[in-house]
């Protein structure tokens, strides 16, 4: 299995309204939605993925009316600013040495 990790050009992709096509493993599966803004590849397997690419094609006109409302909620959900608070949040609840910061 190959992991991607947070995938920042997923992300990327995604709140531009692109279908992104990813194995769907590793930090991608928080913000990726199969058939709503991702299809799903599987490692090794060529025929699942070629349906899975024939199928995002037979309904593409369809995700780009979808993908512009999916990117615009996921760069809200995303945005530097909640990005930011969830990170403080996060840091001020590592224990240092039995206690944390306030």
């Amino acid at each position: 299995r190959f992991a991607e990790g947070f995938g920042l050009p997923a992300l990327e992709a995604a709140v531009c309204g692109a279908m992104v096509a990813s194995n769907l493993l590793g930090g991608v599966n928080d913000f990726l939605k199969t058939d709503e803004n991702c299809i799903k590849l599987q490692t090794h397997d060529l025929k699942f993925d070629l349906d899975q690419i024939c199928k995002f094609i037979d309904i593409s006109h369809l995700g780009a009316k979808n993908g512009a409302q999916n990117a615009k909620a996921l760069a809200e959900q995303y945005s530097p600013e909640k990005i930011g608070v969830a990170w403080l949040h996060f840091l001020k609840n590592i224990p240092q040495r039995g206690r944390t910061i306030k």
